[in-house]
């Protein structure tokens, strides 16, 4: 989670403009008004049983940037449709960032840029000594997190939650885990503008940045689940 004294970087603010970020007491950044939101989720959840936590919420361009060259150049598992670490190392840069961006999201073009979007578990239905894995194990029909995810199915939308990524439309692995809160995140994706992505990479020299940006220009619709 993020413990910075400001979210992002002065450059990254014409990216989704409009975003209003607080710092959360939990450490994370979010938008002022989904977290509001959230808080209310998290009370319902509460007299459920369910202590719901937040595991990664806003999250800046630089961040996301080390992730994606983390996972492209073999340092992160990068993971198939069965959840299974597979290896690009032979693939074509298209290929990678298209094997890259099932489970994850290309730098400025990640859902957590806005603020408006949340990773969440339940603290207190995690096993202990267990690793949380963010997978979609993890809510099978008799896993741990199967509770939370009968809980976000019936609850999340009354409180003005989508998951976007458990949308029929949605082409990627599917994450019962991630919430939007659907007013705001609308605002701020209608703000988007491609040459804002792009004036991110102007100062980046790996060798795969031109891919991500052939890439991004290509699927950013369907990356951003604009529908």
């Amino acid at each position: 989670m993020a413990e910075l004294d400001k979210p992002c970087p002065d450059e990254e603010l014409a990216l989704f403009a409009g975003r209003s970020l607080v710092k959360a007491p939990e450490g994370f950044w979010a938008d002022e008004e989904s977290l509001a939101r959230l808080r209310v989720l998290q009370h319902k959840a509460a007299e459920q049983g369910i202590e719901l936590a937040v595991c990664s919420a806003f999250r800046s361009f630089e961040r996301q940037y080390q992730i994606f060259k983390d996972k492209y150049e073999g340092r992160r598992p990068v993971l198939d449709a069965e959840e299974k670490t597979v290896d690009i190392s032979a693939l074509s840069p298209a290929e990678k960032i298209k094997a890259i961006t099932y489970f994850s999201a290309l730098p400025g073009l990640s859902r957590h840029h806005l603020g408006t979007d949340f990773d969440v578990y339940a603290k207190n239905l995690l096993p202990k000594g267990q690793k949380l894995q963010l997978t979609y194990h993890e809510y099978a029909p008799g896993a741990y997190f199967e509770p939370l995810g009968r809980f976000l199915s019936a609850e999340a939308e009354a409180c003005g939650f989508v998951r976007p990524f458990m949308q029929s439309s949605w082409r990627g692995g599917p994450e019962p885990w991630h919430l939007s809160y659907h007013r705001r995140a609308q605002i701020l994706l209608s703000a988007f503008n491609f040459a804002s992505f792009a004036a991110l990479y102007a100062h980046k020299t790996d060798d795969f940045v031109p891919a991500v940006l052939s890439y991004g220009w290509a699927h950013f619709k369907d990356l951003l689940c604009l529908g």
